[in-house]
């Protein structure tokens, strides 16, 4: 019982990072494509 649950924090951990990763890219490429 102890290692899925383990693995589930780490999933988690991994998806809450791509999910930060991919909304900063997405707020950098809209400034960049906004003429300043």
């Amino acid at each position: 019982m102890i290692l899925p649950t383990i693995e589930l924090k780490s999933l988690s951990h991994l998806g809450i990072l791509c999910l930060y990763a991919y909304f900063y890219s997405l707020e950098l490429f809209a400034h960049l494509q906004l003429p300043y």
